[in-house]
Formats: C-alpha cells, structure tokens, sequence
C-alpha cells in the first residue's frame, strides 16, 4: 500500500510537470490571450508578459509554478482576471451538484438492471435490458444531451434547454434551490441513463460467471433460490469488477461533464474546460489539466485499497 501511495505521489508530479510544459507549446501568444486584443502594440505585449512572469527563462517558470503548485496559487486566470484556485471551487461546487445524484442514480440503475438481467438469463427481459444497456453505453453524451433538449425541452417543453437558473436569477442559493433543481433534472437524467448502461452490462456478466461457479450449485442445492443466491452471495463475489468501473468513472464523468454541461450550458467545470480551450487561458488549462489528473491518480489508488477489503485473495505487492 505505501508502494502504491509513493507512485501516486510521483504520478501526480508528473501530471504538474506536463501540465506546465503542454501548455507551453500550444499555438498562440499568452498575451493576446490576457489582453483579447491581437494588434497589441509590442510595448504592452512585454509589460503584460512580464507582469505575469512570461518573461522569465521556461525552466525558471517551471520551479516558480510548481512552488506555487504546493501552495494552493495556480495561478491568474487571462480570461476572468481571477485566481484559477477560486473558480476552480465556485465551478466545482456546480459540477458536484450535477455529477453526484447522477452518478448514484446511474449506479442504482445499473445494479438493479444488472440483477433482473442475470436473474432472467436468455429471458426476453434479459435481451431487452442488455440491449437498452448497450444501446444507452454506445450514445454518445452529447448527441444524447441533445435528442433529450429535443424531446424533454423543446418538443415538449417539460424542462429548461439550459443553464442551473433562469435569466432573471443572478444568484444561486437555498432561496431558489427548486429552480435549480428544475434545470438539474434533465441533464441529470441525461448523465444517468448514459451512463448506467455499462454498469448493468459489467455486472449482469460478472453474474453470470458467478452463477456458473461450483460453489454457487451447492447454495443452490440448500434450497436459496435463483434471486436469494445472487443477492446473499453471488452479488459480492462479482461486484469487483463493478467496483472498478465505478471508482475509475469517477474521474471518466469529470471529463465526460464537458460535453453534457457544454450542451445544457451548465457552469460546472466541464463547461470551463470548454470556456479555458477556447480563450487560450493557459493557467486555468493547467488548473483543470491537474486536477482532472489528481482525481484519476487518486480514484485509481483507491481501487487498489478497496481491493484489499472486499476480497481477501487480492493482495498489494
């Protein structure tokens, strides 16, 4: 385990370093990208590079990023004028508010679906499921985002096309908590059903090789039926897999939110991602460049740690 601990930790400085250095090849002056002029005069060029530290040899940067890095500052984002560390935490909150009801209610689905599947195997239930399954997993989040704007918003106007509030609210708080959970509803939805697809295929396969095992015909042999064997003991010898899928997803959503949060125009950090590319905002890319890496690293140690208590035969070397 300190193993494990020891490569996240020089994982993660790795990420910071390519972080920094991918972004300074990109195509494009910093400058213009600060000033969103691009007939900047080459007097004010050099002040603006030199009041963000543009000026200082690559390397040199690099060290005064990365003290930075351990500090908290990432920096001043070009486009708001803001610390990059401060809009990463107002946009999180928005992005945590879309992504976990989603997530649980995808995992729920997934699960459930995943059961009734394998407990009908070679059923008409078991065909139907496992083909919705594969269809919802194959949709792509954004034309997806967009049949469902299509269908729930525009041709028949239950939901909002977008946005977390109105264009009336500038604030968001507990005061229009339902408005936000009005336009919560259909990208929520929208993330779920996307997404519990390859839940259910993962487990209703992960079952089934369960099922097949010896031990599971004794159980059955005392008397359990088909549903009780899955739920008291076949459910946890196959939810390593699921396990897996769900731990590593946690990073695959952050970066899927951009393209659902980009269609519903929901102001998470998917969306900033999309705001950051397209305005050349060099420190609020790396800011989301490390973080999206951080929660991947993390999630992927996490695995390895959960491993060790759900079943005893997994061992860290």
């Amino acid at each position: 385990m300190i193993l494990r601990v020891i490569q996240a930790f020089i994982m993660i400085l790795a990420a910071i370093a390519f972080s920094f250095f991918l972004f300074r090849v990109l195509p494009g002056d910093p400058s213009v990208a600060i000033s969103g002029d691009p007939r900047l005069p080459t007097a004010t060029r050099e002040m603006l590079n030199k009041m963000f530290g543009l000026d200082k040899p690559l390397f040199e940067q690099f060290f005064v990023f990365l003290a930075n890095v351990f500090k908290g500052n990432l920096g001043i984002s070009f486009q708001y004028k803001l610390p990059v560390t401060q809009i990463l935490l107002e946009r999180l909150w928005n992005t945590i508010i879309l992504l976990v009801p989603a997530t649980i209610l995808s995992i729920l689905l997934g699960i459930l679906m995943g059961i009734i599947a394998s407990w009908r195997q070679g059923t008409l239930i078991d065909t139907v499921i496992t083909s919705l399954a594969t269809l919802f997993w194959s949709v792509p989040s954004f034309w997806g985002g967009m049949i469902m704007i299509y269908l729930f918003a525009v041709n028949i106007p239950l939901f909002p096309t977008g946005g977390i509030v109105g264009y009336t609210t500038t604030k968001i708080g507990w005061g229009n908590a339902g408005e936000v959970l009005y336009h919560l509803l259909l990208p929520m939805i929208t993330y779920s059903v996307i997404y519990s697809g390859q839940y259910t295929l993962v487990l209703r396969n992960s079952l089934n090789n369960v099922l097949s095992e010896d031990f599971m015909q004794l159980i059955k042999a005392k008397g359990y039926t088909d549903f009780e064997a899955i739920r008291k003991h076949a459910l946890k010898n196959a939810s390593l897999p699921l396990i897996t899928l769900i731990s590593l997803n946690f990073g695959y959503i952050l970066l899927g939110s951009i393209t659902i949060e980009t269609v519903f125009t929901w102001p998470g950090l998917g969306r900033l991602l999309f705001e950051a590319v397209f305005y050349n905002d060099y420190p609020l890319l790396q800011g989301l460049f490390l973080f999206f890496s951080t929660v991947m690293i993390l999630m992927t140690v996490t695995v390895d740690i959960l491993y060790m208590y759900i079943d005893p035969r997994v061992r860290l070397k």
